[in-house]
């Protein structure tokens, strides 16, 4: 079984799932080497850990780079917070959810975007998915690519 099927049964277990939040390889390992059974990157983590604020002020390619390192190095499913897609245009945001997928990720976590953008997204680029909608606002939601 692949980290993406780990990862959609994790969803559907019964069990709850906790991910605990990695901003660099040495985090990672740590939550790991603790028992989480995935592990989500965390955006403000990234950010404050190269001494920056979140909110997509780092470069993507610098935050893509944690994300596949983290990713290829653990050996549970890794859900990889891109924050609001790091991107003006929707051509943009699917360039750079696709090359995160790329990197070996089982999910994506595209906490900002409204929610059409995700349904949008949901369905031309991955099945099945799961696009569920923030607790905060029925207009913003989470993408979560989990195809098998």
């Amino acid at each position: 079984m692949n980290k993406i099927q780990t990862f959609n049964e994790l969803h559907f277990s019964g069990e709850l799932l906790f991910l605990g939040n990695a901003w660099d390889l040495l985090s990672a390992l740590t939550l790991e080497k603790v028992g989480f059974k995935a592990i989500g990157t965390t955006s403000w983590g990234i950010a404050n850990s190269l001494g920056y604020a979140d909110g997509e002020l780092i470069d993507f390619n610098r935050h893509l780079e944690i994300i596949k390192n983290i990713a290829q190095n653990v050996k549970v499913p890794v859900s990889a917070d891109i924050e609001a897609g790091y991107g003006e245009d929707t051509q943009t945001i699917v360039d750079h959810v696709l090359r995160t997928a790329d990197v070996g990720v089982a999910g994506i976590n595209n906490k900002n975007l409204l929610f059409f953008e995700c349904f949008f997204l949901f369905f031309l680029f991955f099945s099945p998915s799961i696009c569920i909608p923030n607790s905060r606002s029925s207009q913003r939601g989470s993408f979560f690519p989990i195809g098998m």
